[in-house]
């Protein structure tokens, strides 16, 4: 078996394994919040999907600056499939985000333009149009995740730099207090995610080089 195929297998067996255990985890193993009820579980949807939204964009804007360097063209094949990784991963925290803030009456609707907010709906879009240009002749695509750069640091660090719709970030500052039984499945939903978007990069970046789809069918 070629290293991809067992990384394939592997990747697709912790996500088989690691989504009951996290099911587990997120509906039987933490409390429901006395006032949001249900809706406390939204968090293990939402942060996970943001935090590998962000890696993955910071990861796909890395390949594309080494395909500028190198001109590999796997390299370009990794950027082309991390960019659909990045629309599905933040257009999942749009939504997620969307009904956390309506039905706990953050800002009383859908939508409110904060710091957070915009920034997440810029990377989505800039996503979006990276897919949209990856369909022309010259294929600059996913070039234009570059220009999106800029916009990382106002969606990581917006909510503590002004107060802002969204909570602050309380996952990695010293000195903030998460109940245990609800900081575990964030991060177990975490780690899911990550095997999960490994998962779809290695299948979406591998599939279609002709050596490994011959070897699948031999």
């Amino acid at each position: 078996m070629s290293p991809s195929a067992s990384s394939v297998t592997a990747l697709l067996a912790l996500v088989l394994i690691g989504t009951p255990a996290c099911l587990m985890t997120g509906l039987l193993g933490a409390p429901l919040d006395l006032q949001q009820g249900e809706l406390a579980r939204l968090p293990y949807v939402h942060v996970p999907a943001a935090r590998i939204s962000l890696g993955v964009y910071c990861a796909t804007a890395s390949s594309v600056f080494l395909f500028v360097v190198t001109k590999h063209p796997l390299v370009l094949l990794s950027a082309r499939s991390g960019t659909a990784l990045v629309a599905w991963s933040t257009g999942l925290v749009l939504v997620t985000g969307w009904f956390r803030g309506l039905v706990l009456k953050w800002h009383g609707s859908y939508w409110n333009w904060d710091a957070r907010m915009t920034s997440v709906l810029l990377s989505f879009l800039i996503a979006l149009g990276s897919l949209r240009l990856q369909k022309l002749p010259v294929a600059p695509g996913p070039f234009s995740l570059l220009a999106g750069t800029i916009d990382l640091p106002l969606l990581t660090s917006s909510v503590n730099w002004w107060n802002t719709s969204h909570q602050p970030g309380s996952m990695s500052r010293s000195g903030t207090a998460i109940h245990e039984p609800m900081n575990r499945p964030i991060w177990s939903n975490v780690a899911l995610s990550s095997c999960a978007a490994c998962l779809l990069f290695v299948l979406e970046t591998r599939l279609p080089i002709p050596s490994f789809s011959e070897e699948r069918m031999g």
